[in-house]
């Protein structure tokens, strides 16, 4: 029996001994019947007694396939473990690992090892009664893993880990609290990789906590198969904490760190992107029930730094921008971004050869939903700096700064601004600046349905402007303006369905108050008239009020400026969207030097205005399309002369006389002018405009004040006044205006009282124009011939040799042209004699008319 044993003992000790190496050298076979063209295993050593597997040595290599390799590989196996049906590895050992797997097409291998030959035809399983659970319980005290080299060939992509270390601790199936650690110190496709975890994966409510650093991860390591142009590198150290119940169906995710994305590139068709940086920082805690987004909620930031995007000729460039935000979200619906700051850098953007460059953006607001359908937008403050709208190297809009504060969306249906600011806004046109604003301002913006705007307020100040008309009275800077910031490429006639759009009722734009301030010079530039028209304008103030396109009702203004050192004010209100311009107006311009103007007199009168000064006053009312009003004129000092014959003949023909004949009338000592002229008219008369002020400017103001000053004047002499029928009677008579005549006795040529009082009336009233001239001529009549012809007789009746009648009528109108002459004499004598210049006196060639039955006279005209 003993000896049996002994047998036994032996038998049993030979089968330990050699059964590690006939596992080894089976291995290394099958390791040569699956792929390997060498294969070794140096040892394999079991320690039966201590529990523990050593192998060490073991490689297969095969041509063009992925190495296998294992330099050690130990395991140690608690026994005591065994009695409680439990198998507890108390440490698991690799090191030098170096593996990979490849995929070829269909090949797919593990080192040389092909694994395609393994598969087969999975023959019908039976359906068996289930067998009553095992009672044994599995455990890992502790897997370390040293210097591991892992590479994965897949689809054109190839993965490599490297662990320099690795450990999991502490997993047992029989202790489902006993959180299990997981370490990682390496490098994934060369980017280094740390790992951190501790984690309870087995109990019914499971947890982890996670710490992972990663650096400098190419990520087209990754996407190269499907997205072979994307270039970029990916840092990232997170925090993460994740709970989860599938009984509850529960996920709780935290996450706490840094993403960061540098060196981005991707070029696509006609898109290339270049990312210098893209970095979020922040927390994140994630709610998940029964597959169902119950709360999400992130605090964070986000870097951009060096951005440029190219697309079919359209670029943006920027510089940098930070956002910093709160989102939380309940669902999938309700939705809030809180305590949003935004603050961007270096902005610029390119299209179709038109630029915007903005220096610096800040942005604070905040954004919520509860359906997704409708939001609310709360903007405390967006700041724009050194805003910049350019074509080529040409700017065309720049502005300093602009600022909107306390923006509100409540959906798209109802928007408001409590202010909008701009400062240093800046337009240029054609050469030059057109327009540049100092300061603008406007507050309490409402815009509502997408139909109505209104702004309580509209502030302007401190602005320089030019107005630059060409030929066609066109705005050239705007029209060069609008030239550049189109496009160039036609456009495609509109549809039936957008005709219609456009079509649809406008916007209704209220306005409460616009005010402007400061100093506002305009240069006014009107090549619509030869030579042309200049001169600089200068708004002091400007207020509208009550300005409603959707209104009937009246818009009041209130202007002053100035012109050099003349002032311009004006005052009123008017109904500027009723479509009958209803309303009232009160102007005043006082001391405008009327030579800046000559293009415009030269134009519509033919005159030349060398010198002067206009001062107007002007009330009136509109009322149905009805003006009524009057205007007070006063002309110091002017002086025009005929440039245009055509223009001026035209002109002279509505006054009815020579407009320096005018001028003379109406001109008083101090060579100052005063009209008064009645406005009246209607809007919808189509000759209303220019034409209409000429003509009212020449009947009713120059032509009625003249005659009106003459009847006043020579009142009760006045009644015979007339005017001529311009040229043909001034060559005739050599005046315009024919004033009464200063009447004589038949053949007399002494005054009587009543001639004697009508001359000193002419004296006064050629005392007060002193520019005023008179034609003098006498004339003599067919009563005075008879006169003439008995004082002849008489006379030829006391000589002592009387001459025959036939010579005594040749005697006659000799006789009669020297009565007519002494009589414009004596009138002559008179005025002078009152003081009245010589050289204001024209005595014309005396006159003799037998036909007519005039009374003995001397005519006077101007």
């Amino acid at each position: 029996m003993l000896r049996f044993l002994l047998v036994i003992i032996v038998l049993v000790a030979l089968l330990l001994h050699n059964l590690p190496l006939l596992v080894r050298d089976q291995v290394v076979l099958w390791l040569l019947n699956n792929g390997a063209d060498k294969a070794q295993l140096s040892a394999l050593e079991v320690e039966w007694f201590e529990g523990r597997i050593n192998i060490k040595g073991l490689k297969a290599e095969a041509a063009d396939k992925p190495p296998l390799q294992v330099d050690s590989l130990s395991v140690d196996l608690d026994y005591e473990q065994l009695q409680q049906e439990r198998i507890l590895i108390t440490d698991l050992s690799l090191s030098g690992i170096n593996v990979g797997i490849r995929q070829k097409e269909q090949a797919l291998w593990l080192g040389p090892i092909d694994l395609n030959q393994f598969k087969s035809e999975e023959p019908a399983v039976e359906e068996k009664p289930e067998e009553p659970p095992s009672n044994w319980s599995f455990g890992l005290a502790q897997l370390n893993l040293q210097a591991i080299n892992w590479q994965a060939e897949l689809d054109g992509q190839t993965h490599k880990l490297q662990l320099k270390t690795g450990r999991i601790a502490d997993f047992y199936l029989w202790d489902q609290d006993q959180p299990v650690a997981l370490d990682l110190d390496g490098s994934l496709n060369g980017a280094p990789i740390v790992l951190q975890s501790q984690s309870k994966p087995l109990p019914e409510e499971k947890s982890s906590e996670i710490n992972v650093k990663l650096n400098n991860f190419p990520i087209h390591s990754v996407t190269a198969v499907f997205m072979p142009e994307l270039r970029g590198h990916l840092d990232m150290d997170l925090d993460l904490n994740v709970r989860t119940n599938l009984t509850n169906q529960l996920l709780q995710v935290k996450q706490k760190g840094s993403v960061k994305l540098r060196g981005l590139k991707f070029r696509q068709d006609n898109m290339a992107l270049k990312q210098n940086s893209l970095a979020w920082k922040g927390d994140v805690n994630l709610g998940v029930l029964a597959g169902e987004l119950k709360q999400l909620k992130t605090a964070g930031q986000i870097k951009v730094a060096g951005l440029q995007l190219d697309q079919g000729g359209q670029t943006v460039n920027l510089k940098g921008a930070d956002l910093v935000s709160v989102v939380e979200m309940e669902g999938l619906q309700k939705l809030a971004l809180k305590d949003l700051v935004l603050k961007a850098e270096g902005i610029a953007l390119k299209q179709a050869g038109q630029s915007i460059n903005i220096n610096g953006v800040l942005a604070r607001g905040a954004v919520q939903t509860a359906d997704m359908k409708n939001w609310q937008v709360n903007i405390p403050t967006v700041a724009l700096q050194n805003f910049a709208l350019s074509k080529g190297q040409q700017e065309l809009i720049s502005l300093a700064t602009l600022r909107l504060t306390q923006a509100q969306l409540r959906d798209v249906n109802d928007i408001s601004l409590d202010k909008l600011e701009t400062e240093k806004l800046k337009v240029q046109g054609n050469g030059g600046v057109f327009t540049q604003w100092g300061a603008i301002t406007a507050d309490d913006i409402k815009f509502k349905q997408q139909s109505e705007l209104s702004i309580n307020s509209v502030q302007l100040s401190d602005s320089k402007t030019r107005m630059l008309l060409s030929s066609k009275r066109q705005l050239t800077d705007l029209d060069w303006l609008l030239a550049q910031l189109s496009s160039g490429e036609e456009k495609a006639a509109p549809s039936a369905k957008e005709t219609e759009k456009q079509a649809s009722k406008p916007i209704r734009v209220k306005l409460n108050k616009l005010r402007v301030s400061g100093s506002n010079p305009i240069q006014i530039v009107d090549g619509g008239v030869k030579p042309a028209f200049k001169t600089n304008l200068t708004i002091q103030s400007l207020a509208l009020s009550n300005l409603d396109t959707g209104s009937k009702g009246e818009t009041a203004f209130d202007l002053k400026a100035k012109n050099k050192l003349s002032t311009i004010n004006a005052k009123g209100a008017i109904e500027l969207f009723s479509g009958n311009f209803g309303g009232h107006w009160d102007a005043k311009i006082k001391g405008l030097e009327l030579p800046q103007v000559s293009p415009y007199s030269l134009e519509y009168t033919g005159y030349y205005l060398q010198s002067g000064q206009l001062s107007l006053t002007t009330k009136g009312t509109i009322k149905g399309r009805k003006l009524k009003g009057d205007t007070d004129i006063r002309l110091n000092k002017l002086d025009v002369e005929a440039r245009n014959s055509e223009r001026s003949g035209e002109f002279d023909q509505k006054v009815s006389m020579p407009l320096g004949t005018a001028l003379m009338i109406l001109q008083d000592n101090d060579d100052n002018i005063d009209l008064e002229i009645p406005i009246d008219g209607s809007l919808d008369d189509p000759q209303f405009g220019y034409q209409t002020v000429i003509n009212k400017l020449a009947g009713k103001g120059l032509k009625s004040a003249a005659m009106g000053y003459l009847t006043k004047a020579l009142q009760p002499f006045g009644t015979l006044i007339s005017i001529g029928k311009m040229v043909m009677d001034a060559q005739e008579k050599g005046s315009f205006i024919t004033l009464q005549p200063v009447y004589f006795d038949v053949a007399g040529v002494t005054l009587n009282s009543e001639s004697s009082a009508y001359l000193s009336k002419l004296t006064q009233m050629m005392q007060e124009r002193k520019g005023m001239r008179m034609n003098i001529c006498g004339l003599a009549v067919a009563e005075d011939q008879s006169a003439i012809w008995q004082q002849i007789l008489a006379g030829n009746a006391k000589r002592k040799k009387p001459l025959p009648e036939e010579q005594l009528q040749a005697e006659v109108t000799p006789k009669l042209q020297q009565l007519a002459q002494d009589r414009s004499d004596v009138v002559k004598a008179a005025l002078s004699k009152d003081g009245i210049d010589i050289e204001r006196l024209f005595s014309c060639y005396p006159k003799v008319d037998l036909k007519q039955k005039l009374k003995p006279q001397v005519s006077l005209g101007l």
